[in-house]
């Protein structure tokens, strides 16, 4: 996206990263050329559960189960 021009460089002044653990930092992500051009938005650990005694393991893994109406109070984020 850099070599493209569809980014701007930014001040690391600007987003102070002190209270940001260091494995979500990322700065080989985030920089091109030492030059910082993004920073992590968000960390989260992302987890679906479901009850496996009324969805299988396939239906968990696939996507459109999380949208699909019948699967309403059955699996979640």
């Amino acid at each position: 996206m850099v070599e493209r021009g569809l980014l701007a460089p930014l001040d690391p002044a600007s987003f102070p990263l002190a209270d940001v653990f260091p494995e979500v930092r990322l700065g080989d992500y985030h920089t091109v050329d030492g030059v910082k051009y993004a920073v992590p938005e968000k960390f989260v650990y992302n987890a679906i559960t479901f009850d496996s005694a009324r969805v299988t393991l396939d239906q968990a893994r696939a996507i459109a189960t999380l949208s699909d109406p019948a699967m309403a109070g059955q699996i979640a984020i």
